[in-house]
């Protein structure tokens, strides 16, 4: 199970993420002027960017909306190679992700009982 399995399952991770920006763009590229205003006015800036200012708050700090869209990124990135290295992980001990089963939890993991 060693590194190998931690560095593919940290890329898998990583690449999920990027891929999941691009159809977010593309998703958001076809949405309404309506549903895009109503979507700045709940989050302005985007997700990230609230992210970001939340987490900067809890540190104490104010961040500009560049600072807090890097955050709100790294945070995403980071979030999406933990769960790639523990999907990869799970994988090398036998346990397999079944694609999106009602009742399942993330990746398909079959919970308890």
């Amino acid at each position: 199970m060693g590194n190998g399995r931690f560095a593919v399952g940290a890329l898998v991770g990583f690449a999920s993420s990027v891929i999941m920006d691009q159809a977010t763009s593309r998703f958001y590229a076809r949405q309404s002027e309506g549903s895009k205003r109503k979507e700045e006015e709940l989050a302005p800036g985007g997700t990230l960017v609230q992210l970001g200012k939340q987490l900067g708050q809890v540190t104490g700090r104010d961040l500009s909306d560049d600072s807090a869209q890097r955050v709100g990124v790294a945070l995403h990135r980071t979030l999406g190679m933990s769960y790639g290295i523990a999907a990869s992980l799970l994988v090398g001990r036998g346990v397999r992700p079944a694609a999106g089963r009602s009742g399942d939890g993330p990746g398909g993991v079959r919970g308890g009982g």
